[in-house]
């Protein structure tokens, strides 16, 4: 199993940060996903728990499905189809730092399928989930008025 964490400091408070990394629909304006489509809606709100959303980059769409939805300081998610991994799961949490800023942290827990393979994956999904993180971080900046 891999355990990986990524943080980012971002200029816009939690709210800003949460609302950004939960509106699926506008990851192709920020993020190198190029159309996202709900497939199932959350329970508290369209992107909230137990919605089901797969996100197109290059092949066949990554699916997850939300596991945690809790506004604006906790989101998860667990994948479901669309990698090459047993297991996948991702958790972000916000915190306030500073004024108005915020500390987003995204930890990841990763079974790959390929054995040996970790280290690849490591580094694929670092890259992958950094790119995402920094369009997160410009579009709640943008969004906030930074």
């Amino acid at each position: 199993m891999l355990n990986l964490t990524l943080t980012r400091q971002i200029a816009a408070p939690p709210e800003y940060v949460f609302d950004t990394i939960t509106d699926h629909a506008a990851y192709p304006s920020f993020t190198p996903i190029r159309r996202c489509v709900l497939e199932r809606e959350g329970d508290e709100a369209p992107n909230g728990t137990g919605a089901i959303r797969a996100l197109h980059v290059a092949g066949p769409p990554i699916r997850e499905r939300v596991t945690a939805y809790e506004r604006p300081t906790r989101f998860g998610y667990e994948v479901l189809s669309g990698i090459p991994v047993r297991r996948q799961s991702g958790t972000v949490t916000i915190e306030p730092a500073g004024r108005n800023g915020s500390t987003m942290r995204y930890e990841l827990a990763i079974e790959p399928q390929i054995p040996y393979s970790g280290p690849v994956v490591s580094f694929l999904t670092r890259q992958a989930i950094g790119r995402l993180m920094a369009g997160v971080e410009r579009e709640a900046e943008a969004r906030f008025g930074k």
